[in-house]
Protein backbone atom coordinates (compact mmCIF):
# COMPACT_ATOMS: atom_id res chain seq x y z
CA UNK A 1 0.00 0.00 0.00
CA UNK A 2 1.56 3.62 -0.81
CA UNK A 3 2.20 6.14 1.63
CA UNK A 4 -1.01 8.22 -0.28
CA UNK A 5 -3.46 5.21 -0.04
CA UNK A 6 -2.38 4.21 3.54
CA UNK A 7 -2.53 8.25 4.84
CA UNK A 8 -6.04 7.84 3.14
CA UNK A 9 -7.30 4.92 4.77
CA UNK A 10 -6.15 6.02 8.40
CA UNK A 11 -8.34 9.18 7.85
CA UNK A 12 -10.77 7.80 6.51
CA UNK A 13 -10.96 4.83 9.46
CA UNK A 14 -10.87 7.81 11.69
CA UNK A 15 -13.90 9.79 9.72
CA UNK A 16 -16.32 6.51 9.80
CA UNK A 17 -15.59 4.48 12.53
CA UNK A 18 -14.64 7.70 15.49
CA UNK A 19 -16.95 9.76 13.49
CA UNK A 20 -13.80 12.68 13.65
CA UNK A 21 -14.87 16.02 11.67
CA UNK A 22 -11.08 16.42 11.70
CA UNK A 23 -10.18 13.67 9.97
CA UNK A 24 -13.17 14.58 7.47
CA UNK A 25 -11.79 18.21 6.88
CA UNK A 26 -8.30 16.78 6.34
CA UNK A 27 -9.67 14.00 3.73
CA UNK A 28 -11.96 17.48 1.78
CA UNK A 29 -8.90 19.82 1.83
CA UNK A 30 -6.46 16.64 0.04
CA UNK A 31 -9.77 16.49 -2.44
CA UNK A 32 -10.64 19.79 -2.51
CA UNK A 33 -8.93 20.67 -5.82
CA UNK A 34 -10.60 17.51 -7.08
CA UNK A 35 -14.13 19.25 -6.78
CA UNK A 36 -12.78 21.99 -8.48
CA UNK A 37 -11.50 20.34 -11.30
CA UNK A 38 -14.95 18.04 -11.44
CA UNK A 39 -16.76 21.13 -11.49
CA UNK A 40 -15.09 23.03 -14.04
CA UNK A 41 -15.55 20.14 -16.30
CA UNK A 42 -19.12 20.58 -16.52
CA UNK A 43 -19.16 24.74 -16.11
CA UNK A 44 -20.54 24.99 -19.28
CA UNK A 45 -23.23 23.64 -19.25
CA UNK A 46 -25.49 25.80 -17.79
CA UNK A 47 -25.14 25.97 -14.02
CA UNK A 48 -23.57 28.25 -11.31
CA UNK A 49 -20.36 27.14 -11.22
CA UNK A 50 -20.62 27.56 -7.07
CA UNK A 51 -23.72 25.43 -6.95
CA UNK A 52 -21.25 22.98 -8.75
CA UNK A 53 -18.80 22.93 -6.33
CA UNK A 54 -21.01 23.20 -3.78
CA UNK A 55 -22.84 19.92 -5.16
CA UNK A 56 -19.59 18.56 -5.74
CA UNK A 57 -18.85 18.98 -2.22
CA UNK A 58 -21.64 16.87 -0.67
CA UNK A 59 -21.08 13.85 -3.20
CA UNK A 60 -17.60 13.97 -1.86
CA UNK A 61 -19.05 13.73 1.68
CA UNK A 62 -21.21 11.49 0.69
CA UNK A 63 -18.47 9.07 -0.57
CA UNK A 64 -16.77 9.51 3.22
CA UNK A 65 -19.88 8.03 4.21
CA UNK A 66 -20.65 4.58 2.29
CA UNK A 67 -16.68 4.12 1.24
CA UNK A 68 -16.14 0.23 2.63
CA UNK A 69 -12.78 0.07 3.96
CA UNK A 70 -12.99 -3.73 3.57
CA UNK A 71 -12.97 -3.45 -0.37
CA UNK A 72 -9.50 -3.29 -2.06
CA UNK A 73 -10.90 -0.35 -3.96
CA UNK A 74 -9.19 3.51 -4.27
CA UNK A 75 -10.93 6.15 -2.04
CA UNK A 76 -9.96 9.09 -4.82
CA UNK A 77 -11.42 6.60 -7.66
CA UNK A 78 -14.87 5.88 -5.13
CA UNK A 79 -15.14 10.02 -4.90
CA UNK A 80 -14.82 10.65 -8.03
CA UNK A 81 -17.58 8.85 -9.03
CA UNK A 82 -20.11 10.09 -6.23
CA UNK A 83 -18.91 13.98 -6.96
CA UNK A 84 -19.90 13.21 -11.21
CA UNK A 85 -22.95 11.53 -9.61
CA UNK A 86 -24.06 14.88 -7.28
CA UNK A 87 -23.22 17.26 -10.34
CA UNK A 88 -24.85 15.11 -13.23
CA UNK A 89 -27.81 15.22 -10.61
CA UNK A 90 -28.08 18.94 -10.10
CA UNK A 91 -27.24 19.65 -14.47
CA UNK A 92 -30.67 17.15 -15.32
CA UNK A 93 -32.78 19.30 -12.57
CA UNK A 94 -31.91 22.24 -14.59
CA UNK A 95 -32.45 20.67 -17.77
CA UNK A 96 -36.26 19.29 -16.54
CA UNK A 97 -37.40 22.96 -15.73
CA UNK A 98 -37.59 23.46 -19.20
CA UNK A 99 -38.46 20.02 -20.47
CA UNK A 100 -34.65 19.51 -22.00
CA UNK A 101 -33.93 15.74 -22.46
CA UNK A 102 -30.47 15.13 -20.75
CA UNK A 103 -29.65 13.17 -23.63
CA UNK A 104 -28.84 16.76 -25.66
CA UNK A 105 -26.93 18.04 -23.18
CA UNK A 106 -23.79 16.92 -25.21
CA UNK A 107 -24.71 18.92 -27.95
CA UNK A 108 -25.47 21.95 -26.80
CA UNK A 109 -22.24 22.27 -25.28
CA UNK A 110 -20.65 21.57 -27.93
CA UNK A 111 -22.72 24.12 -29.49
CA UNK A 112 -21.69 27.13 -26.93
CA UNK A 113 -17.97 26.05 -27.54
CA UNK A 114 -18.42 26.45 -31.16
CA UNK A 115 -20.50 29.50 -30.79
CA UNK A 116 -17.48 31.16 -29.00
CA UNK A 117 -15.00 29.78 -31.73
CA UNK A 118 -17.43 31.40 -34.11
CA UNK A 119 -16.97 34.71 -31.98
CA UNK A 120 -13.11 34.70 -32.13
CA UNK A 121 -13.06 34.39 -35.61
CA UNK A 122 -15.20 37.54 -36.28
CA UNK A 123 -17.57 35.65 -38.44
CA UNK A 124 -20.94 37.84 -39.11
CA UNK A 125 -24.18 36.16 -38.09
CA UNK A 126 -24.75 34.04 -41.18
CA UNK A 127 -21.38 32.89 -41.87
CA UNK A 128 -21.68 31.64 -37.84
CA UNK A 129 -24.69 29.78 -38.89
CA UNK A 130 -22.94 28.07 -41.60
CA UNK A 131 -19.92 27.47 -38.83
CA UNK A 132 -22.22 25.38 -36.64
CA UNK A 133 -24.67 23.96 -39.39
CA UNK A 134 -21.14 22.42 -40.60
CA UNK A 135 -18.89 21.27 -37.34
CA UNK A 136 -22.28 20.48 -35.69
CA UNK A 137 -23.60 17.73 -38.72
CA UNK A 138 -26.95 19.19 -38.47
CA UNK A 139 -29.58 20.82 -40.34
CA UNK A 140 -30.72 24.66 -40.06
CA UNK A 141 -34.10 23.74 -38.49
CA UNK A 142 -31.75 21.50 -35.77
CA UNK A 143 -29.79 24.53 -35.03
CA UNK A 144 -32.82 27.01 -34.73
CA UNK A 145 -34.00 24.16 -32.31
CA UNK A 146 -30.79 23.98 -30.16
CA UNK A 147 -30.60 27.26 -30.47
CA UNK A 148 -34.02 27.92 -28.75
CA UNK A 149 -33.13 25.23 -25.58
CA UNK A 150 -30.01 26.78 -25.09
CA UNK A 151 -31.34 30.22 -25.00
CA UNK A 152 -34.62 28.66 -22.25
CA UNK A 153 -31.76 27.16 -20.27
CA UNK A 154 -29.66 30.88 -20.38
CA UNK A 155 -33.20 31.93 -18.97
CA UNK A 156 -33.23 29.72 -16.16
CA UNK A 157 -29.74 30.98 -15.22
CA UNK A 158 -30.81 34.02 -15.24
CA UNK A 159 -33.77 33.94 -12.87
CA UNK A 160 -31.90 31.90 -10.49
CA UNK A 161 -28.73 34.32 -10.90
CA UNK A 162 -30.68 37.63 -10.34
CA UNK A 163 -30.50 36.99 -6.64
CA UNK A 164 -26.79 35.55 -6.96
CA UNK A 165 -25.27 38.57 -9.00
CA UNK A 166 -25.96 40.80 -6.09
CA UNK A 167 -24.16 38.89 -3.38
CA UNK A 168 -21.44 38.51 -6.00
CA UNK A 169 -21.27 41.89 -6.73
CA UNK A 170 -20.88 42.60 -2.66
CA UNK A 171 -17.29 40.94 -3.14
CA UNK A 172 -16.44 42.04 -6.98
CA UNK A 173 -13.45 44.48 -7.05
CA UNK A 174 -15.48 46.16 -10.20
CA UNK A 175 -18.09 47.37 -7.40
CA UNK A 176 -16.24 51.15 -7.25
CA UNK A 177 -19.33 52.73 -5.96
CA UNK A 178 -19.54 52.51 -2.71
CA UNK A 179 -22.96 54.22 -2.30
CA UNK A 180 -24.33 51.31 -4.50
CA UNK A 181 -22.72 48.80 -2.57
CA UNK A 182 -24.35 49.44 0.63
CA UNK A 183 -27.52 49.33 -1.41
CA UNK A 184 -26.76 46.08 -2.49
CA UNK A 185 -26.01 44.90 1.16
CA UNK A 186 -29.57 46.79 2.48
CA UNK A 187 -31.28 44.85 0.08
CA UNK A 188 -29.70 41.67 1.35
CA UNK A 189 -30.12 42.41 4.93
CA UNK A 190 -33.60 42.74 3.99
CA UNK A 191 -34.04 39.49 2.52
CA UNK A 192 -32.32 38.04 5.74
CA UNK A 193 -36.02 37.20 7.36
CA UNK A 194 -35.87 34.04 5.11
CA UNK A 195 -32.81 32.76 6.70
CA UNK A 196 -32.18 30.50 9.69
CA UNK A 197 -29.91 31.99 11.93
CA UNK A 198 -27.03 29.81 10.97
CA UNK A 199 -28.31 30.42 7.80
CA UNK A 200 -27.76 34.66 7.85
CA UNK A 201 -24.42 33.82 10.03
CA UNK A 202 -22.85 31.74 6.88
CA UNK A 203 -23.75 34.50 4.41
CA UNK A 204 -22.99 37.17 6.32
CA UNK A 205 -19.21 35.66 7.12
CA UNK A 206 -18.70 34.62 3.51
CA UNK A 207 -20.63 38.22 1.61
CA UNK A 208 -20.38 40.59 4.23
CA UNK A 209 -16.74 40.02 5.73
CA UNK A 210 -14.89 38.04 2.92
CA UNK A 211 -14.42 34.64 5.07
CA UNK A 212 -13.81 31.17 3.44
CA UNK A 213 -15.72 28.29 4.06
CA UNK A 214 -12.51 26.95 5.49
CA UNK A 215 -12.54 30.54 7.83
CA UNK A 216 -15.66 29.17 8.90
CA UNK A 217 -14.82 25.72 10.59
CA UNK A 218 -14.81 25.16 13.84
CA UNK A 219 -15.55 22.42 16.81
CA UNK A 220 -19.08 23.95 16.50
CA UNK A 221 -19.55 23.72 12.89
CA UNK A 222 -18.10 21.12 10.50
CA UNK A 223 -16.86 21.82 6.84
CA UNK A 224 -19.72 19.53 5.35
CA UNK A 225 -21.97 21.32 7.12
CA UNK A 226 -20.92 24.90 6.45
CA UNK A 227 -21.08 23.90 2.48
CA UNK A 228 -24.83 22.71 2.89
CA UNK A 229 -25.69 25.89 5.38
CA UNK A 230 -24.40 28.35 2.12
CA UNK A 231 -26.28 26.46 -0.76
CA UNK A 232 -29.56 25.86 1.62
CA UNK A 233 -29.08 30.00 1.95
CA UNK A 234 -27.96 30.94 -1.46
CA UNK A 235 -31.15 28.96 -2.78
CA UNK A 236 -33.32 30.58 -0.53
CA UNK A 237 -32.27 34.13 -1.27
CA UNK A 238 -32.25 33.29 -5.36
CA UNK A 239 -35.75 32.70 -4.98
CA UNK A 240 -37.05 35.01 -2.85
CA UNK A 241 -34.93 37.97 -4.85
CA UNK A 242 -36.58 36.86 -7.73
CA UNK A 243 -39.76 37.15 -7.28
CA UNK A 244 -39.51 41.44 -5.99
CA UNK A 245 -38.01 43.61 -7.51
CA UNK A 246 -34.51 45.39 -6.43
CA UNK A 247 -36.84 48.78 -6.35
CA UNK A 248 -38.88 46.90 -3.71
CA UNK A 249 -36.42 47.50 -1.37
CA UNK A 250 -35.23 50.61 -1.71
Amino acid sequence: MSMSKYHDHTLLRKAKLENSEQAKQELYFKYENLIFKMATAYKSCGIDFDDLVAEGTVGFFYAIERFDLERDVKFNTYAVNWIRERILDAIKKSYRKVGVPYSKLSTITKLKKLSRDADLLGLSEEEKKMYLIKNLKITEEKLDELNKINYSLSNIQSIDDEGAEVIINLRSPDVENEVLANDLKSILKKSFEILTEEEKFIITSLYFENKTLKDLVSPEIDLYTCSKLKKQALKKLKHHLSQKKVSDYL
